[in-house]
């Protein structure tokens, strides 16, 4: 919908217009392009667990995040929701993520399950990457939680 100049200050995000990235900003597109196009399903990621979010992101809350979960399904879309991995969190922030996401009535149709590619010019450009094992268990632990979801490796930078 669209690219850059993004007002929100997401650390892991080069379309933040807080940030020197190299990314162009483009414009919204409108509302009717956007529902020419067929959108059925909203990708609103949680990012982590909601004791670790602020530190993530100050231009919005963790209920702000929830709040717009809740408008996407009351109107009527599917929801493609989930986490990034990497981002200096703890690994019970990694098991609040999948509580909040496990606890949705209903459940996201779709869970991307991220680990962050570091871009130059965001706060987190030198976090360290994920092990491998560590995107093998939250996997795990998504399918088992919610069994009839997509779990989708969406982002990857592991080693």
């Amino acid at each position: 919908m669209k690219t850059g100049g993004c007002p929100e200050d997401c650390a892991y995000c080069p379309q933040s217009a807080h940030y020197e990235t190299g990314v162009e900003s483009s414009t919204l597109m409108s509302v009717d392009a956007v529902r020419d196009a067929g959108l059925d399903y909203y990708n609103h990621n949680l990012d982590t667990g909601p004791d670790f979010y602020s530190d993530i992101v100050g231009t919005r809350t963790y209920e702000d995040r929830r709040r717009t979960f809740r408008t996407v399904r009351e109107a009527g879309m599917k929801v493609c929701c989930g986490g990034i991995l990497g981002m200096g969190e703890q690994p019970s922030d990694r098991i609040d993520l999948l509580y909040e996401l496990a606890s949705q009535d209903p459940k996201p149709e779709s869970v991307p399950i991220n680990t962050l590619v570091t871009v130059e010019g965001t706060p987190l450009a030198n976090q360290d990457r994920v092990p491998w094992d560590d995107l093998v268990r939250m996997v795990a632990v998504a399918r088992i939680l919610m069994p009839k979801t997509w779990v989708r490796l969406s982002a990857d930078d592991c080693n």
